[in-house]
């Protein structure tokens, strides 16, 4: 329990900033694996897939972009972990495939969990958009008063990046904490995480629909 609550994400970006490598490599396998390798054995990755992407992942984080001084960490530790390592995995597998690799001016996306996560984390046009529109999903739960509501006010003690900004939390968990919907359960006042999953995806809906109102020709769907 110590450990675990020595790696909580506040920790680990706190690290992050003062580059503090070794305490933070140790708590990214610790925290950030797992939701990760899920991820890509979901896809039709084997666990030496997962393990390889995984930590291809952690050099590009600690060391490429923790010296890079133009670089900003806009989720979480594990949020931009889990994405970067969909993205090399999808890449990887599209070339097993002999498929195109992927760009974002040239991916087809689908648009589900993975792929609006790793937008959120990867691309700063991409995280500018998703994080207003959560936002404004946020207000139109506070004026329809929504229940059970997927948005709230969080915490300031558990979400201080947010400034208790009314936000479409069930998707912000997904996409840039890579919470686990368990996690996100409580918080939305469910008991078991396929109400999570349904809410998510009424949710994501949502989402695509203020994309394309308030940022129109920046997604293709």
């Amino acid at each position: 329990m110590k450990g675990q609550s020595l790696c909580l994400e506040e920790s680990m970006k706190k690290m992050f900033l003062e580059k503090r490598v070794d305490e933070l490599y140790s708590c990214i396998w610790a925290r950030c694996y797992p939701n990760s390798r899920r991820s890509v054995l979901r896809s039709g990755g084997r666990e030496q897939d997962a393990e390889d992407t995984f930590s291809e992942a952690v050099y590009i984080l600690l060391y490429e972009k923790l010296p890079d001084k133009t670089f900003q960490l806009f989720g979480s530790v594990c949020g931009f972990l889990g994405a970067v390592t969909r993205n090399l995995w999808l890449k990887k597998r599209d070339a097993q495939n002999r498929m195109p690799t992927a760009t974002l001016d040239t991916l087809d996306f689908w648009y589900e969990e993975d792929e609006f996560s790793l937008l959120a984390n990867l691309f700063p046009e991409a995280t500018h958009a998703i994080r207003s529109c959560l936002e404004q999903m946020g207000k139109n739960c506070e004026l329809e008063k929504i229940k059970p509501s997927p948005c709230q006010a969080p915490d300031a003690g558990l979400f201080p990046e947010l400034n208790k900004t009314p936000m479409c939390i069930v998707l912000y968990m997904k996409y840039y904490r890579d919470a686990h919907d368990k996690e996100v359960a409580p918080l939305v006042g469910y008991t078991n995480i396929r109400g999570v999953a349904e809410l998510r995806r009424r949710c994501r809906n949502d989402l695509k629909e203020c994309l394309r109102k308030y940022h129109p020709g920046l997604f293709d769907f």
